[in-house]
């Protein structure tokens, strides 16, 4: 399925999966097979287009690591002069939010554990590690409507 990322989305993909504690490094989740070889197949298209990103981010920022561009700060980090800084800025963030559009192997949510939906219940996956895999999962045959609010006792 084609999906658009941008780099910034990328890039954080790629910084949470390097972590110890993602699901991609943690050895004890135990995915399908069909869920490890997608994601497998997906970070390696991500980490091209990321390897890119840094490339062209260091080039930015090499243009504005000189003498006439940036000034040296106590802690001998540079920091970009005020006259070029929205120059700067907006060359960053039109780089972090440039769009990409590729070929994604999504799975379904009730296949990337053994043992479906449940399997998934009791896999122990954060918040975190969802909203990170979810650019590859399919959701098409989800509903759509969300079930009633259990009230609370304020209500």
């Amino acid at each position: 399925m084609k999906v658009n990322l941008t780099n910034i989305e990328i890039a954080n993909i790629i910084a949470y999966s390097k972590t110890e504690t993602s699901v991609v490094q943690d050895a004890s989740y135990k995915f399908s097979i069909t869920f490890a070889w997608n994601l497998k197949k997906n970070l390696s298209k991500l980490m091209k287009i990321y390897d890119d990103f840094v490339q062209m981010q260091n080039e930015i920022m090499a243009v504005y690591s000189d003498d006439e561009h940036s000034d040296i700060m106590e802690d001998n980090q540079r920091k970009v002069k005020d006259k070029y800084l929205i120059e700067y800025n907006t060359k960053m963030n039109e780089l972090y939010c440039a769009p990409n559009e590729l070929e994604i192997a999504m799975v379904k949510l009730d296949k990337i554990v053994p043992g479906g939906i449940e399997g998934l219940d009791n896999a122990g996956m954060s918040i975190m590690d969802l909203d990170i895999l979810s650019f590859m999962i399919d959701e098409s045959d989800l509903e759509t409507e969300s079930e009633e609010l259990i009230p609370t006792e304020s209500e």
